[in-house]
């Protein structure tokens, strides 16, 4: 009782009870919400994909490399977390105002604000001091990685990377 039940889901075309049935293990998160809207994020059944992933974390991307967001983003995704994106610091900080966001990634090297910078912004800030923050870059010194963990990052990744070591990580970091 109390429960919102959506009798047709636009998603398979079909009605609830043959979508909650269905093979959805294909499907990204983007394109359920896609097609479903709203319903989806209220339907606790909708939120469950194969595997038992339960969908909600919602981790922002800062990347000036569009190619990367991209397939970030898709790793995610495919892993079942919602993602959002930015091309620098900047304007992840703007895309955090109004957004309930659990872990940020963000690569060092970016335009108008690198990672370092808005890692410390995020720490020295209300509301982020404890939230996961993975640093995703191609700089691999020991001297960059000491000024991430300074600012507070919890993790460092080094590019390239696989997409399965990103989620085992990202994993780790959301426990």
């Amino acid at each position: 009782m109390g429960e919102k039940v959506y009798s047709h889901c636009p998603l398979m075309n079909k009605g609830y009870d043959a979508c909650y049935g269905a093979e959805m293990s294909s499907l990204r998160v983007a394109d359920m919400v896609y097609y479903c809207g709203n319903n989806y994020m209220e339907c606790e059944k909708y939120k469950t994909r194969a595997g038992g992933l339960k969908v909600g974390k919602r981790i922002l991307i800062a990347d000036d490399s569009p190619s990367m967001r991209q397939l970030v983003s898709f790793s995610l995704e495919d892993a079942g977390y919602e993602v959002l994106t930015a091309a620098d610091g900047t304007e992840a900080l703007e895309k955090l105002k109004g957004n309930s966001i659990d872990m940020i990634i963000t690569d060092l090297n970016m335009p108008k604000m690198n990672g370092i910078e808005l890692i410390k912004k995020l720490r020295n800030g209300a509301g982020f001091g404890f939230r996961p923050i993975l640093m995703l870059t191609t700089e691999s010194c020991d001297d960059m990685k000491m000024q991430g963990k300074e600012a507070g990052a919890s993790a460092w990744i080094i590019k390239p990377f696989t997409p399965e070591k990103l989620i085992e990580v990202v994993r780790k970091l959301l426990r």
